[in-house]
């Protein structure tokens, strides 16, 4: 999971940087998904190389939640007079890889503690 982890902060950043070079350098709010990308990235080297892995993994699940909700808060009010512009292909693109990520980490979080109660 922690490479996961750092590949979901990758393509966040990613997303960052395009968007904001995309856009003409116009907003530093394009970068609002790096802010993501770069603690994910840092949190998932951490549990690879720290004996906190557990605790790394639940701060970044908690940070991929906040990663998926965010946009949402700006998704969903405008799909009444929903327009794909940059912004919002970047809010659903940060969306869906935080929401992906966040289910690989349940997913993650189930089978380790079955594997716990199972031995």
């Amino acid at each position: 999971m922690p490479r996961i982890t750092i590949v979901a902060g990758v393509a966040l950043t990613i997303l960052a940087v395009t968007t904001y070079i995309g856009t003409g350098m116009a907003s530093v709010t394009a970068l609002i998904p790096a802010f993501f990308g770069v603690p994910l990235m840092l949190l998932g080297w951490l549990a690879q190389r720290g004996q906190r892995r557990r605790i790394m993994m639940h701060i970044a699940a908690g940070l991929g939640a906040l990663g998926f909700l965010a946009p949402l808060s700006r998704i969903l009010p405008s799909l009444g007079a929903f327009e794909l512009s940059t912004a919002m292909m970047a809010n659903i693109a940060m969306a869906l890889i935080c929401g992906v990520y966040v289910a690989l980490c349940i997913r993650s979080f189930v089978e380790a503690r079955r594997a716990v109660a199972a031995a």
